[in-house]
């Protein structure tokens, strides 16, 4: 049976504060979704930043990216987590954005990959959090999921199990691309190319 430290991938400073979302609570049925993290992310915002969104620019994962991640039940097999890559933050639209490339973990195994973006005014009100959601994208979860099945095989002849990391999100070897241009946000994960797509429309 695979246990886990709950709080591992959140900064220090937040594992009280964001006990609810986290899984530290003892309830073995937590699992956490998309707005789950989206509402853990604005109360690390407001009770660790102060209010201060570019508080989000300190936290890491355990590789040492940035990013934000959310964990479900310490049991990975009865978890349902999120784990979000911090792509950037810089301008977008004239307000500061924040852009994520998410990842949904059930039962250690990556199950939907999306872009989000957060701006977020300098306040300590839910009403200032403005978030924009990728769709689900199945031809890039596909080509990004084919890839590393591919990796895990070619490093791994005969193994029937595949080691958690070519399973979790995001992947010790993932690297990503990020690309803003006049239309849309776009991230690539550069060894498969798999794109994830969010128009300006969209965007907060």
């Amino acid at each position: 049976m695979h246990f886990r430290l709950n709080c591992r991938l959140i900064a220090p400073c937040v594992a009280v504060s964001l006990l609810v979302f986290t899984g530290c609570a003892s309830s073995p049925s937590q699992s956490v979704s998309l707005p789950v993290w989206q509402k853990a992310v604005e109360q690390y915002v407001r009770e660790t930043g102060q209010g201060d969104p570019s508080a989000l620019r300190d936290v890491t994962l355990p590789d040492g990216r940035h990013g934000f991640a959310v964990l479900g039940d310490p049991i990975v097999k009865n978890s349902t987590d999120a784990a979000g890559v911090l792509l950037a933050h810089r301008p977008l639209n004239g307000r500061l954005a924040f852009i994520y490339l998410v990842g949904v973990v059930e039962r250690g195994k990556v199950a939907d990959v999306r872009l989000a973006i957060l701006t977020a005014d300098p306040q300590p009100k839910d009403t200032g959090f403005h978030w924009a959601i990728g769709p689900a994208n199945k031809a890039a979860f596909q080509a990004y999921e084919n890839y590393k099945v591919n990796l895990r095989k070619q490093r791994f002849p005969g193994r029937s199990d595949a080691p958690a990391d070519y399973l979790t999100f995001p992947s010790p070897e993932d690297a990503f691309a990020l690309d803003v241009s006049a239309m849309q946000v776009t991230a690539t994960h550069a060894a498969s190319g798999a794109k994830w797509v969010l128009p300006h429309t969209h965007t907060p």
